[in-house]
């Protein structure tokens, strides 16, 4: 590949020295005698070539290696010192070419006249091998800049269809069903993979409901998400949610970079009596509608998951009455379009949901989305939105 391309180089090196040599002679020579003749065409059409070859190929075997060991010199002398030492091999080369002219008996003097148009063609080949080298050179840099961004690029896209098909994986959203309960959920990242999660989890007395926020993106997020997915559904039958909590806690301090942490809500919800009790992580405390319309927090929350492995978590406790509705999700529900915009906030959403609890879930969940759609402007969405509604009957 590489005796291929330096070939090539070379081949181009000539059609141009070639096309210049002819051009500059004919040029030069006809300004000097103002007439076109045969002759002149017929000279030009020999020597024009062969002085064009020889500057040509002086200048890109000999003044190539030379420009590289300027090009540590600062800008802009580099260019001047390149400059320089092509010009000064084109003139050279040009009076090697005339001194063998004259050897060789096709020029019968040194006249001032063929010596000072053999010194244009030197000069005017000797520029033009020098923009050629130079572009050639910022070229080959720019493809190679090109192809590594290319390859960077295809490097990371085949990274986020890992991640995707990593996260698709334990994303519950299909038709989830629980005892007395309606439930709808959505998600939407706002790339190609969020760090957003939620999910259920069957047990003997109830169902275990899961939503966190997992800091950053792409496969790092995606993969914490997977162990935090395996741990829930191999021990949230066998522990309490403050004892889970502490051991998951734990086991991303252990196995993942200090620079990522979640923040974690885990409840269970008993189907039978409708109590959920809770332990909150760090995360945005979701919201009880009750059937007459009043909003109430979660309030009991501590730190994130991964942040100390001295954190204390507290559990919660609420009771879901008839046409009760709990609403859980992550922070870009409310802070949709920051910071180009103002958030809808969270006032906003309890205010909302005042109006709204007497629809279904599915209804609930469009008319929230159709206000955060409202409160972007147009804005493009700046983190991930997940949800999870859950409504007794």
């Amino acid at each position: 590949m590489k005796k291929r391309s330096t070939v090539s180089i070379y081949f181009k090196v000539f059609l141009i020295s070639t096309m210049f040599g002819f051009a500059s002679f004919l040029i030069i020579n006809l300004f000097f005698t103002r007439v076109l003749s045969k002759e002149l065409l017929l000279y030009s059409a020999i020597f024009g070539p062969v002085i064009g070859n020889m500057i040509g190929f002086s200048c890109a075997l000999i003044g190539g290696p030379i420009s590289k060991r300027l090009e540590s010199i600062p800008k802009p002398f580099n260019t001047i010192s390149q400059a320089l030492a092509y010009f000064v091999i084109s003139l050279v080369a040009a009076t090697l070419f005339f001194l063998l002219m004259i050897k060789l008996g096709f020029i019968s003097g040194m006249s001032t006249k063929l010596l000072f148009t053999f010194l244009l063609i030197a000069a005017v080949i000797g520029v033009v091998v020098t923009l050629i080298m130079t572009l050639y050179e910022h070229l080959k840099t720019e493809l190679a800049k090109s192809y590594e961004k290319l390859r960077e690029k295809e490097l990371l896209e085949k990274e986020l269809q890992v991640a995707r098909r990593v996260q698709a994986g334990f994303l519950p959203l299909g038709d989830i069903r629980i005892e007395g309960f309606d439930v709808s959920t959505y998600f939407r990242s706002a790339k190609e993979v969020g760090g957003d999660y939620f999910d259920f989890i069957p047990m003997n007395k109830g169902v275990g409901i899961v939503i966190a926020d997992v800091s950053g993106k792409g496969v790092p997020a995606s993969l914490v998400m997977t162990n935090l997915h395996a741990t829930l559904h191999a021990l949230a039958e066998d522990y309490s949610p403050v004892e889970l909590i502490n051991k998951i806690n734990l086991n991303i301090l252990k196995n993942t970079a200090p620079s990522i942490f979640v923040t974690f809500f885990y409840g269970v919800l008993d189907s039978l009596t409708g109590k959920l009790e809770y332990v909150n992580a760090g995360h945005n405390p979701p919201l009880m509608v009750r059937q007459d319309g009043t909003v109430e927090e979660l309030a009991q929350r501590g730190v994130g998951l991964g942040l100390s492995p001295d954190a204390s978590f507290q559990t919660g406790s609420i009771t879901m009455n008839s046409r009760d509705a709990i609403l859980l999700y992550t922070d870009g529900l409310t802070e949709a379009g920051l910071p180009h915009i103002e958030a809808w906030g969270e006032e906003n959403l309890k205010r909302f949901l005042s109006t709204i609890h007497q629809e279904t879930t599915n209804r609930m969940v469009e008319l929230i989305l159709v206000k955060v759609e409202e409160s972007l402007k147009g804005i493009q969405q700046t983190d991930d939105i997940a949800l999870v509604l859950v409504k007794r009957n």
